[in-house]
């Protein structure tokens, strides 16, 4: 079968990891980054039928529409850091195997 469709996802948790050399921190962004994304997924699937169940597999696509990140201004340790961003959309490529029963 082939399909496609909205989808719609939410964020759980906004952090940004940072590793140089010997300083790590992680810095909350979830003020510089939206809350909901909306997608389209397109995809194709193929089930067999067996004895004991329906084993499928599928593969899809997933486009998203709206901007993860905003532009951002945030400081650690006194020092201001900025991140500028035009355009950072979802993307994303899933391969599924299941078993139906």
């Amino acid at each position: 079968c082939i399909f496609a469709g909205p989808s719609i996802a939410f964020a759980v948790d906004s952090k940004l990891d940072i590793d140089i050399w010997w300083f790590s921190t992680d810095v909350d962004i979830s003020d510089y980054t939206n809350d909901t994304d909306f997608s389209l997924v397109v995809g194709a699937g193929m089930g067999y039928e067996t004895k004991y169940g329906i084993i499928t597999f599928d593969a899809r696509f997933q486009r998203g529409f709206a901007n993860v990140m905003e532009n951002a201004e945030f400081e650690i340790d006194d020092e201001t850091y900025s991140i500028s961003v035009d355009e950072y959309k979802h993307y994303g490529f899933a391969l599924m195997a299941g078993w139906q029963f």
